[in-house]
């Protein structure tokens, strides 16, 4: 069940914020600041009580961070408690929050874990607006096949994971969708494609990674029916390693 949130002053819960774990204090500042949003307070009071949440999150996860039986408290976490908690940390590390690299690293190591254990992803990564796909996928892939649809007036790719009979199958598919978006989406390079989002609403039951639409298909399927000869003029002079996001 979800801690109760106070709805009287901004910041008059300091005793019960004493009170809670780290794990309990994310989850609890992440839900209060959803709830601020929706109070009449004034612009400074409302900005001052967010600032003041998210101060308390990122000072509750550096506790977090630093203590592996908290860390085990975390992979506790289930249905909301777990999504907030994915939530209040997919917003610190998109805004560059944490202190170090170390500190960073061990985040998305901890989300991905729970990504995993429950098949949720952050919030922040799912968008809306996919349509005109088409009725019949234009590649298949061991895990997956990609439609072409569109979002905002582009073309895009709409990779579908394929569902197994097999329970343990598709249990192994789901992972393996929660891993490959969260690695995904901070990945930063030329010769990669952004990850523009994951849809949830056009196959129910079913979420699919977004990216945009390539009209010579894969890698592989380009250098089979091309050949390799011009291999090294389509990637380049060499450059950087890939990146991630900070």
């Amino acid at each position: 069940m979800r801690l109760q949130l106070a709805r009287s002053r901004p910041d008059d819960n300091s005793t019960l914020l004493n009170s809670m774990s780290p794990v309990d204090a994310i989850v609890y500042n992440h839900d209060r600041r959803a709830a601020l949003l929706t109070q009449g307070l004034s612009t400074s009071d409302r900005r001052n009580a967010l600032d003041a949440c998210y101060q308390r999150i990122c000072t509750s996860l550096l506790t977090v961070l630093d203590s592996r039986d908290t860390k085990r408290a975390v992979l506790l976490l289930e249905g909301d408690r777990a999504q907030s908690f994915l939530d209040a940390i997919q917003d610190v590390l998109d805004k560059g929050s944490l202190p170090s690299a170390r500190h960073t690293s061990q985040a998305r190591r901890l989300i991905l874990r729970l990504s995993e254990a429950h098949d949720q992803l952050p919030s922040s990564l799912f968008i809306t607006g996919v349509i005109d796909y088409d009725d019949h996928p234009t590649f298949c892939g061991g895990f997956g096949d990609i439609y072409r649809a569109s979002h905002n007036g582009s073309t895009v790719a709409v990779k579908r994971i394929r569902m197994f009979n097999a329970s343990t199958e598709s249990q192994r598919a789901r992972v393996q969708f929660c891993r490959e978006a969260l690695v995904w989406q901070r990945l930063q390079h030329k010769y990669v494609l952004p990850l523009i989002g994951i849809d949830r609403e056009s196959f129910p039951s079913s979420f699919c990674m977004v990216s945009p639409w390539m009209k010579h298909g894969t890698v592989l399927k380009y250098l089979i029916e091309h050949g390799r000869d011009d291999v090294d003029k389509l990637v380049g002079p060499p450059s950087p390693s890939l990146h991630a996001k900070p």
